[in-house]
């Protein structure tokens, strides 16, 4: 209604200003007769004389309707801002969409802090990028709330705001003046501490095509170099690196969107990471639940050796029999980047051979094993209906089952993971859950009997 509103104002201003610039541009000369009759002035407007119009066509249709089209879309952007950022201003709205994180979930997790921390200082909106397959990356399908508790997130950073990626889009969609951008792109070269200005990266502007941006020469596409991960690491080193992307990301302000990317290397130390989906938390209790005490064991067969995963097995199987008989728990739950459905659990996992299916099936053979397939924890996805292409390909491969893994590894009575020679042994998700399971220790937990124990062959 607002809008509405200012449209017939504007519209009435524009009619009067008309009117009076005629007045004035066709008041006869001295020399000429003073007189002139309303059906005088109304054969200029009809073209039934030789009075030519062409100044007031100029006047109405460039100058004047661009400078006046210009401040109405300056008005309904302010309103948009105000509808997606809470600002009512034209230039209102400063967001960092990190589109494109690095690592699989363990890790891109820890990097979605340290971009929000980066947002913090830096006084912009945090977008929270769209996840799936065990990624967080603008091309996937899933919400960011379908990984994590977005309520929990902003808990723990209460100083900044947050915009989903689809009410992030619909903005720029909407917006009349299309909002400028600039890209950051954070490598590990020397000299360090210096930025560059590169040529625009052509896979960006691809894969912001479902946004709608102002690319054009003036974009800027910055490239910040950090120098070596040692020097920078920790101490002063870190300190004096993260003050040089605040300064230099800061002079890039006036762009209401900042793209940023970066490399493997988590930039800060990360204490906690974002807590988990409710949706996915309660699945996880539910296994616990059910199972009651259980010896949890991850194999991420990703890393070891092939000719190894025979013997590999042999030796789990003598290593749970003797485990079992000493503790009297006989429930197993297994985790593993082993395909349990149709592809591996992790999407860097691309060379499985028969002697990898001929450990599996001789592991099942030997012991019950419960898994996220066998329990049916998962089923209760049916429901989300309207998004049940995007589901039915991540549970094909691996990502929300990594995740409810995880919650149920964390609580296992016992957890066991592979040795040298079967998996990948320096495995950001394996030190996660010891990591929580020396925390639950910690705090008392009884069940807990262990951190972390590896059979050996």
């Amino acid at each position: 209604m607002v809008a509405r509103n200012l449209k017939l104002l504007i519209f009435a201003s524009l009619l009067i200003w008309i009117t009076i610039t005629l007045l004035v541009t066709f008041t006869p000369s001295s020399d000429e007769k003073t007189t002139e009759t309303n059906s005088d002035l109304l054969k200029v407007f009809t073209n039934s004389t030789e009075v030519k119009v062409t100044k007031i066509e100029t006047v109405s249709s460039s100058s004047v309707s661009k400078e006046i089209d210009s401040t109405y879309s300056d008005i309904l952007d302010a309103q948009i801002n105000k509808k997606y950022c809470e600002i009512e201003s034209k230039n209102g709205c400063r967001f960092l969409f990190a589109y494109c994180l690095p690592e699989q979930e363990t890790s891109s997790n820890r990097h979605f802090i340290t971009y929000t921390r980066i947002a913090r200082k830096l006084n912009r909106t945090m977008v929270l990028t769209n996840v799936g397959q065990s990624r967080i990356r603008s091309d996937r399908m899933l919400p960011f709330s379908f990984y994590y508790d977005i309520d929990a997130l902003r808990k723990n950073f209460p100083d900044v705001k947050f915009i989903t990626q689809e009410d992030f889009r619909k903005w720029t969609k909407e917006r009349h003046n299309k909002p400028g951008v600039v890209h950051a792109r954070i490598e590990r070269l020397e000299p360090k501490n210096t930025a560059d200005l590169v040529k625009p990266d052509l896979k960006v502007l691809k894969d912001m095509r479902k946004f709608d941006f102002k690319f054009n020469n003036s974009t800027s596409f910055l490239q910040l170099n950090v120098g070596d991960y040692g020097s920078w690491a920790s101490g002063k080193g870190n300190k004096k690196m993260l003050r040089f992307l605040i300064n230099t990301l800061n002079s890039k302000k006036t762009e209401e969107v900042m793209l940023i990317v970066h490399d493997r290397k988590t930039l800060f130390k990360i204490k906690d990471p974002i807590p988990y989906a409710k949706h996915l938390v309660n699945a996880a209790e539910k296994i616990i639940n059910g199972l009651g005490e259980y010896i949890a064991i991850h194999w991420r067969m990703e890393g070891g050796e092939v000719a190894l995963m025979p013997k590999c097995t042999e030796q789990l199987v003598t290593y749970l029999k003797d485990l079992t008989s000493k503790t009297g728990i006989n429930n197993i739950y297994f985790a593993t980047d082993y395909p349990l459905s149709q592809r591996p659990q992790s999407d860097t996992f691309h060379k499985l051979s028969n002697k990898h299916h001929q450990a599996v099936k001789m592991l099942n053979s030997s012991f019950y094993l419960n898994t996220w397939v066998s329990t049916h924890s998962l089923d209760y996805l049916k429901e989300y209906t309207a998004l049940s292409g995007p589901l039915e390909d991540e549970l094909i491969g691996g990502g929300l089952q990594g995740i409810l893994d995880k919650l149920v590894l964390i609580k296992g009575s016992y957890f066991i993971s592979g040795p040298k020679g079967c998996c990948r042994t320096v495995s950001k998700y394996t030190r996660r859950v010891a990591d929580e399971r020396k925390k639950l220790i910690g705090k008392g937990v009884k069940r807990i009997k262990n951190i972390v124990d590896r059979w050996k062959i």
